[in-house]
């Protein structure tokens, strides 16, 4: 599988760490990150990648400090640096996204179009119906 080339890795000691910088994005992303995190996982798990590391609350080793399972001291190297927003990322990993084309029906009927919430607000839309497209992949 092509990937694209990570920012920096890490070498923990008893093994690397690929990290793709991202540029902030809203909580309600994290659908996304998560199919983008499980694809790059799912594509290195060849070459001895951990399925176990890729969720958003994992603490990874920092560069300087010293694994203590072994003594080695954790060190990084920069690759690219590149810094990707979240778009990019999942393009590149899991495919390009369909191209949007603006609904023609009138404003109005789009409004009418979408289910109220339970607070009587009504829902355009979240990040779990923009996503939809990757999970038919």
């Amino acid at each position: 599988m092509e990937l694209p080339e990570p920012s920096f890795v890490i070498y923990s000691g008893r093994g690397m760490h690929l990290y793709w910088l991202i540029k902030p994005v809203p909580a309600k992303a994290l659908p996304v990150w998560q199919m983008v995190q499980n694809k790059l996982v799912e594509a290195l798990l060849p070459v001895g990648a951990d399925p176990v590391v890729k969720d958003c609350t994992r603490v990874l080793r920092l560069c300087g400090t010293i694994n203590s399972k072994n003594g080695v001291q954790v060190t990084g190297k920069k690759l690219t640096g590149k810094r990707w927003t979240l778009h990019q990322l999942s393009d590149a990993v899991l495919g390009k996204r369909p191209e949007w084309v603006p609904s023609q029906k009138p404003r109005s009927a789009q409004v009418h179009s979408f289910s109220a919430k339970p607070n009587g607000r009504k829902k355009y839309g979240s990040i779990y119906q923009w996503c939809l497209w990757y999970t038919k992949i």
